[in-house]
């Protein structure tokens, strides 16, 4: 991976990862996330929260460690190649149905 972003999550919920997932793939930059939904009474990646990384990570075929129920530590990094999502040479995100549950 190369160097990510270091994000703290400690006081936000899951919006707050929404958004990042979001912004590391249309920028192609890494992120980490540390203190997932800490402001939660459950802190950490629930359900939803790990549907939406799987689904990105598919996405883009990003690398990803911490992609697991509770983990309050997310390391992401968009497999895209030759600049950003929106960059006509190297690889781009691709239209398409996913299903998520």
């Amino acid at each position: 991976m190369n160097t990510p972003l270091p994000l703290d999550g400690s006081s936000a919920g899951g919006q707050f990862l929404r958004t990042a997932l979001a912004l590391s793939v249309l920028e192609n930059e890494p992120v980490r996330l540390e203190g997932v939904r800490g402001d939660r009474s459950t802190p950490g990646l629930r359900h939803q929260h790990l549907a939406v990384l799987e689904t990105m990570v598919e996405l883009c075929d990003a690398d990803v460690s911490g992609a697991e129920l509770g983990s309050e530590s997310v390391e992401f990094e968009p497999g895209l190649e030759g600049g950003d999502a929106n960059t006509a040479a190297g690889t781009r995100l691709e239209g398409g149905s996913y299903a998520v549950d």
